[in-house]
C-alpha cells in the first residue's frame, strides 16, 4: 500500500498509522467483497476510533516521547 501519513496528529501517529492501517484495513469486510471506496470510509473511520483507545494512546504517548528524546532507551513495542 502507497499512502502519504502527514503526522498532522503527531510523527507518532504517522508511524504507528504507517506500520497498522495496512492490516487494519486488509481486514475489513467491505475490502474482501471488492467494495475499496466503502471499505476505505469504514477502515478510516474505524483506525480513527481505534487511536482514541487507551492502549494506544499510551503507546503513542511513549513513542512521542521518545522521538523527543525523554527516555535513555526506548525499545520499540509497535
Amino acid at each position: 500500500m502507497f499512502a502519504v501519513y502527514d503526522g498532522h496528529g503527531g510523527h507518532e501517529v504517522a508511524e504507528y498509522t504507517a506500520q497498522h492501517f495496512p492490516a487494519h484495513l486488509l481486514a475489513n469486510a467491505s475490502y474482501k467483497q471488492g467494495n475499496m471506496r466503502k471499505a476505505l470510509v469504514e477502515a478510516f473511520l474505524t483506525f480513527d476510533q481505534h487511536l482514541l483507545e487507551s492502549e494506544v494512546l499510551a503507546l503513542l504517548k511513549k513513542m512521542a516521547s521518545c522521538k523527543k528524546g525523554r527516555q535513555v532507551t526506548c525499545i520499540s513495542q509497535h
